[in-house]
């Protein structure tokens, strides 16, 4: 057996008891890195299902249907109250419109001075060039000069007519104007009403309003839901209709049973008692996690309607071997026939999901029970990595050593030999003297 070999097999029987226990060390740590990421996955899937379940259940969604919508469209703007709206539209809104007189193509205002335009108590001034300035000239500074309040443009082809419309429709929009100077006392005089101001009226349910706009800027008549008139006309009946929107909560349902299910398959080997024995590791977590989660989801509660109520009457049940199960059609029948009930206790905070929501929101907080368990998981892993490294450290001087230690025995031995022979060819060459001395 050569030296290497043998330091080899000597410092191997030294080293392998502590890398061994490494090793267990190692094993123990894998194991609890991939239960912690199965924890970390399933509890983060169904934390989010259920803030977007609450959410949903919370803001209650609404829906608005307008049967001729290119006349009168509808949208939900606020909380309306679910009810059937019947529409007939009078008369639109209309902006004021002024339109002065006809000028030439190639007409300019000469002699300077002011147009002097107001809307309600907002007042603007205009100035016009005294060298002169032509209706398109004019037109191009209207709107700046008015904050965009007033509209202006030139219309015609040999004659030309310059329009000043307000940007918003309605009675109290009205322009006012004077003229300043010989250019603007001779626009001013020129000025006359194309469209009068005039708020729309619809009648609702019987009952005539006004509008100042068609549109979502103005007064809403009917609470939470915003009109917009297009088409007027008193004789035509629109059929405005508003009610609650549950279409989201059976797929969010389905989506919060599944990441029940996926968090509660991918924990269960973990929670087998025969396995925590084998690998001496229990993970208290996940049992934890596991307990918490059924016990939410057999939550039975009085809502606000003053009934009781559970998942199981919902829809959602257990079967035998633990895997939820959630019965659609039940669940919209539910909610067709007493969407209240249902809607309250899902939103509830002693209800099933804001319990579970509020148990996975603790578990991954900065001081939860993940939190704390992945820090002391980052400890143990950064001491097998020093450990490690320093058994690598002491294999390697416990090899320099060892070889030392073998060639200082081989060179002793060596020594020895050397020692031998020269005693051996000494006591040969006394021999040979004496043998040569008797035979003369």
């Amino acid at each position: 057996m050569n030296t290497e070999l043998m330091v080899e097999m000597v410092v191997e029987s030294v080293i392998a008891p502590e890398r061994a226990e490494l090793e267990h060390r190692e094993k123990l740590l894998a194991h609890e890195e991939k239960w912690l990421s199965t924890v970390h996955t399933g509890t983060e899937g169904l934390y989010h299902a259920t803030v977007d379940l609450l959410n949903c259940v919370r803001q209650r969604q609404y829906r608005v249907r307008s049967s001729h919508p290119e006349r009168v469209s509808a949208q939900v703007t606020g909380t309306p109250q679910p009810e059937r709206y019947r529409l007939r539209v009078i008369r639109l809104a209309s902006a004021h419109t002024l339109a002065s007189g006809h000028f030439g193509a190639g007409d300019v205002l000469r002699g300077g001075g002011t147009l002097e335009l107001a809307i309600g108590g907002d007042k603007w001034s205009v100035p016009l060039d005294p060298a002169g300035v032509s209706l398109e000239g004019l037109a191009q500074l209207v709107g700046p000069a008015t904050d965009g309040r007033i509209r202006a443009s030139v219309v015609g082809g040999d004659t030309r007519q310059l329009l000043l419309s307000a940007r918003r429709a309605g009675q109290n929009e009205q322009i006012v104007y004077q003229g300043t100077g010989l250019a603007g006392r001779q626009l001013a005089a020129s000025l006359f009403e194309h469209i009068k101001p005039a708020d729309a009226r619809l009648s609702v349910n019987g009952l005539e309003v006004t509008l100042s706009q068609n549109d979502k800027g103005g007064v809403v008549p009917v609470n939470g839901v915003t009109l917009e008139l297009n088409v007027a006309d008193p004789n035509y009946e629109i059929v405005v209709e508003v009610s609650a929107d549950h279409g989201r909560i059976v797929p969010l349902m389905i989506a919060f049973v599944d990441r029940c299910n996926r968090l509660l398959e991918s924990v269960s080997p973990f929670t087998n008692k025969e396995i925590q024995e084998i690998e001496k590791l229990p993970p208290a977590l996940v049992v934890r996690v596991e307990q918490s989660v059924r016990k939410g989801l057999s939550v039975r509660h009085n809502t606000g309607t003053a009934t009781s109520c559970s998942l199981a009457e919902l829809g959602v049940t257990t079967r035998k071997d633990g895997v939820l199960v959630c019965d659609a059609q039940r669940l919209q029948a539910n909610l067709s026939n007493n969407p209240e009930v249902v809607i309250d206790y899902l939103a509830d905070t002693g209800g099933p999901v804001e319990s579970i929501h509020q148990f996975l929101g603790s578990l991954h907080s900065a001081g939860g029970g993940l939190a704390l368990q992945v820090a002391q998981l980052q400890r143990e892993m950064h001491k097998l990595a020093v450990a490690r490294g320093s058994l690598k450290k002491r294999q390697a001087q416990l090899y320099d050593a060892t070889v030392r230690e073998y060639t200082n025995m081989e060179n002793e031995v060596a020594r020895s030999h050397q020692a031998r022979e020269s005693i051996r060819a000494m006591l040969a060459s006394n021999r040979r003297g004496r043998s040569e001395g008797q035979q003369g």
